[in-house]
């Protein structure tokens, strides 16, 4: 039987909040595919709380990382209004 790795193209595009967002769940060093999900990384509460600090809201397990990794980088071009 062969093992295939899922696509990896939209973590590619969003590499950088990747990291961050696995720096927060405290697996920095994991492979992360375009169907890598929150909940592919364990249960820990710190962690989960740590990520929602990070996206600035509730996130659920079943979301996809390369969404969040979006939504990261869409938040980082946004310039704030004063």
């Amino acid at each position: 039987m062969q093992i295939v790795i899922a696509d990896q193209e939209k973590v590619d595009i969003y590499e950088a909040e990747v990291n961050r967002i696995l720096a927060a769940l405290g697996h920095p060093e994991a492979l992360v595919t375009d169907l890598s999900q929150v909940f592919d990384f364990g249960e820990d509460e710190q962690a989960a709380a740590d990520l929602d600090r990070l996206m600035g809201r509730a996130v659920d397990a079943g979301e996809h990382l390369w969404k969040l990794a979006a939504e990261l980088a869409e938040k980082g071009r946004v310039t704030p209004v004063h």
